[in-house]
């Protein structure tokens, strides 16, 4: 009897304390006012460099509240990937969120960024040159390894392909989707391998996607990046971004590294009411939710060896 219940002791406990854990991992991980406002959010889901007009960009908790350096920032030049934007006031913002299990980072001003050209604009930008390639794949077999490019003469990083052949990648599990010729007739081809690699790069298991010169596959020729992308250029959330147009480029704002601060009394910036409610609901406190979380595990753990203890030493009756 007293196995039995110890069992269903045990039981109870997991379960009164997985909500525990779920709700501070919501807290660390989560961006609450993201979750309360996602439907009056717009999908962007593409990278950005960082140029902030003072060289550098804080993230915050939420649209529109007030920056300051106490947190450090991201210098300008480095690349973010933004998931979503929000219109604050005529003035969006774009959501820092890397996916996987880092969470968002926090908010910035969507004119403090400048749209990065990747290869995606350039599967829409020629997706009419492309043609149906009819030749033989099986030759990538003969090569030690060959080159993935992001797109035909890229100037961007390239990546070595050594996996096929090996035991848990075959030539079947290279795709090819299109193919292109380049100016000097060479031809490419965009495979995707082990259905493909969404994160860039490759990944530990063999999964890729890119462009290969059928023509020249190790690059033995030292084959040139002659194709650069072009210059970033400002979002904007009404059209797709014009890679060639006739408006002149942007500004680059050189890189700085905040000067971390201390937030005090004298240097906390004035808040406005409405910001404080904002962080209020947006910014829950943390250590807090682990306190609070912490003594209700404990005082089951102790009420649970309590009730154990009685019953083994229970007199019968």
């Amino acid at each position: 009897m007293i196995k039995i219940t110890k069992r269903i002791i045990c039981a109870i406990m997991v379960l009164l304390i997985l909500p525990s854990f779920t709700v501070y991992a919501d807290v660390v991980w989560d961006n609450e006012f993201d979750r309360r406002n996602r439907d009056r959010t717009i999908d962007v889901n593409r990278s950005f460099y960082i140029n902030g007009n003072d060289g550098y960009l804080v993230s915050v908790d939420a649209p529109g509240l007030r920056r300051d350096n106490s947190g450090g920032g991201y210098e300008n030049g480095r690349v973010v990937r933004i998931s979503r934007a929000y219109n604050h006031r005529g003035q969006y913002w774009g959501l820092i969120d890397w996916g996987g299990h880092g969470g968002p980072d926090g908010w910035v001003p969507m004119d403090e960024l400048l749209v990065r050209y990747t290869e995606n604009d350039f599967l829409k930008e020629n997706y009419d040159n492309f043609y149906g390639y009819t030749g033989n794949i099986e030759v990538l077999l003969e090569y030690e390894w060959f080159y993935l490019w992001q797109w035909p003469g890229s100037d961007r990083e390239k990546y070595s392909y050594d996996y096929l052949g090996e035991s848990w990648v075959g030539i079947d599990e290279v795709v090819v989707e299109h193919a292109l010729l380049d100016f000097a007739s060479r031809v490419w081809v965009y495979v995707k391998i082990m259905g493909g690699w969404s994160s860039g790069g490759l990944s530990q298991a063999g999964g890729a996607a890119g462009w290969i010169c059928m023509s020249d596959p190790d690059n033995s020729s030292d084959l040139p990046e002659f194709n650069p992308a072009p210059d970033p250029i400002p979002w904007s959330p009404y059209e797709e971004p014009d890679w060639h147009g006739t408006n002149p480029p942007p500004e680059i704002i050189p890189p700085r590294t905040p000067e971390r601060t201390p937030v005090t009394p004298e240097s906390t910036p004035e808040r406005t009411r409405e910001n404080e409610e904002r962080q209020e609901d947006s910014n829950p406190d943390e250590f807090t939710a682990l306190v609070v979380v912490s003594v209700l595990i404990f005082a089951m753990l102790i009420g649970t060896v309590t009730l154990v203890v009685g019953l083994r030493y229970r007199k019968p009756k």
